[in-house]
């Protein structure tokens, strides 16, 4: 979602605006990024710097399947210079133990918590999805968002076993599925992975109208799942509610 920081929406209170930042090249500063968050990053087109931050330490699985932290656990965060400063944006994979020490480092150090959300209903362990923004110094930041993540254990260093194996491509006819969506994908730790920014750039009324809109939308969404499933719970809220 965050990939493509440049077409990003901010709100600000009742009234918004479009977030078209005057990107600069982050040169040394994306040095000093990696350095205060513990792990570098890729320079992306339009001068995004993007740091992967995938799952690799949880073995998770949904109904028996083993799910791969390309496929469901990848997290990432992505700086984009406005002038001195900056604005990062990110989604952190969370276990549900792991969300509200998170999300209080967060609140503590002014970066903002926009969304948390899950994408699976029952994998296990638990995950969660949470959306950060911040604005300032970019060293600041990265330090402030280094200092949340260690509540977790979403690891920022590469493990020391030498130069890891490529995954095995997925056994999909990966042709036919670039012919049907009409871009190219990629091989991304045995997931046939897809990035596919929009070509507008991406604007907000100024009272808001999109943010509505999609708030219904997963409102009803949220409803029709638990119409759908009313004794689905996560493993972790199963044993509280049995007792």
């Amino acid at each position: 979602m965050y990939e493509a920081l440049s077409g990003d929406v901010v709100g600000r209170g009742p009234r918004c605006r479009p977030f078209r930042p005057r990107i600069r090249s982050g040169g040394r500063d994306w040095a000093r990024v990696s350095e205060a968050l513990g792990k570098s990053g890729t320079v992306m087109p339009g001068g995004i710097y993007r740091v992967a931050l995938p799952r690799t330490d949880l073995k998770a699985t949904l109904d028996g399947v083993a799910l791969k932290p390309a496929f469901a656990l990848g997290g990432r965060v992505a700086f984009a210079k406005m002038g001195r400063d900056a604005v990062v944006m990110g989604d952190l994979v969370l276990t549900q133990s792991e969300v509200n020490p998170v999300m209080s480092r967060l609140f503590d150090s002014g970066i903002e918590v926009t969304a948390l959300y899950n994408h699976l209903p029952r994998n296990r362990p638990f995950t969660m999805y949470l959306h950060v923004f911040g604005e300032g110094d970019p060293v600041k930041l990265a330090t402030a968002l280094r200092g949340a993540l260690a509540e977790s254990r979403t690891p920022l260093s590469a493990a020391a076993s030498g130069s890891p194996q490529p995954a095995a491509p997925p056994a999909l006819d990966t042709a036919a599925i670039d012919h049907i969506l009409g871009a190219k994908g990629k091989n991304a730790g045995g997931v046939y992975q897809f990035s596919i920014p929009r070509a507008e750039p991406i604007t907000l009324s100024a009272f808001g109208w999109p943010l509505l809109i999609g708030g219904a939308i997963k409102g009803v969404y949220d409803i029709l799942l638990l119409v759908k499933f009313p004794k689905v719970r996560p493993p972790e809220e199963a044993g509280a509610v049995g007792n």
